[in-house]
């Protein structure tokens, strides 16, 4: 049985339509609105390939990729953080991992993350077909295609975390550190390969310096300034990526304090009617403690870098 609430729609379903008619459904039977989600993941609908039929009388067209987020926020609505459906999340987290790969292999042609997709569900209406092949040879790259797929990877990222972590304290560093250490390891790896080929450098490795001395007296104390900067700029991230993650149920459970789990908490309309404050007051201490940290991250590299203090 599947449901199709629009009467313009009927007898025919619409799989992106259905991801967002459960949502609202969750609130009246959150067991039929995950049933009717996981349908359209089994083996009797989803191709073997990865690819959820876009409707009835054209099952290979494609639409936006709004499963995971219908899931997601399926999860999230009729339970508190505590006593929410992991076991859903897991139930739907392979297939639609499946659906994902699809997305990669079949709709970014030339393999540099510009994803194309045709319809998508909107009004096609252009010079040509955006759901046929182009004439000539040529692809296509769409931005509303790339930014739904930028969409997507955030949101299996939220559900590979709460599905095979949940959450806690613990939980939410090791998550920061996931998104985070890269961009820390690129920073020095560049600032390393730089100073490596200063001059005093190259005199101490003439005059015999091993290389694990050279590492730690001639080249890390000249590197380490701009990973101090970046991590105090990284705090400002820090903040509000835990801000986020507590929001989306991923981060500090209740009742530990959370600015996130506040927002999280006050953002329903009778809570904002009655104490508009639950939601501005967290809300300006992110702000204010983010700009806080950026103004430090901005006085540490005047402060460690010559040629910014001379000016």
């Amino acid at each position: 049985m599947l449901s199709i609430p629009d009467k313009w729609e009927y007898p025919w379903f619409a799989a992106w339509d259905l991801a967002f008619h459960m949502i609202p459904f969750a609130r009246i039977d959150r067991t039929f609105a995950k049933e009717q989600l996981g349908l359209f993941l089994r083996e009797w609908y989803m191709h073997p390939n990865g690819e959820i039929p876009a409707y009835e009388f054209a099952l290979d067209d494609v639409n936006p990729p709004v499963h995971a987020w219908a899931a997601w926020r399926v999860y999230k609505i009729p339970a508190k953080a505590g006593e929410r459906d992991r076991d859903f999340l897991e139930s739907v987290f392979q297939k639609l991992l499946l659906n994902f790969t699809w997305w990669v292999n079949r709709k970014d042609p030339t393999g540099k993350n510009l994803f194309a997709g045709g319809f998508l569900g909107l009004d096609n209406i252009g010079v040509f077909d955006r759901s046929k092949p182009l004439p000539g040879g040529s692809k296509l790259c769409q931005a509303d295609g790339t930014s739904w797929m930028a969409f997507y990877c955030a949101t299996m990222l939220a559900i590979a975390l709460v599905a095979f972590l949940g959450a806690g304290l613990n939980k939410l560093i090791f998550a920061l550190c996931i998104i985070g250490w890269v961009g820390y390891a690129r920073l020095i790896r560049a600032q390393v390969l730089k100073v490596r080929e200063y001059d005093f450098v190259q005199a101490a490795r003439a005059l015999g310096a091993g290389d694990l001395r050279i590492l730690a007296v001639h080249i890390l104390p000249n590197a380490i300034q701009p990973l101090i900067v970046q991590a105090s700029l990284g705090m400002a991230g820090a903040v509000l990526s835990e801000a986020s993650l507590s929001f989306l149920g991923l981060g500090v459970p209740p009742p530990a304090p959370s600015w996130g789990v506040m927002i999280e908490e006050a953002r329903d309309l009778s809570t904002l009617q009655a104490a508009p404050h639950a939601l501005i007051v967290p809300g300006l201490a992110i702000a204010l403690t983010v700009l806080a940290f950026n103004f430090i991250g901005d006085g540490l590299r005047e402060y460690l870098d010559p040629r910014q203090r001379s000016r």
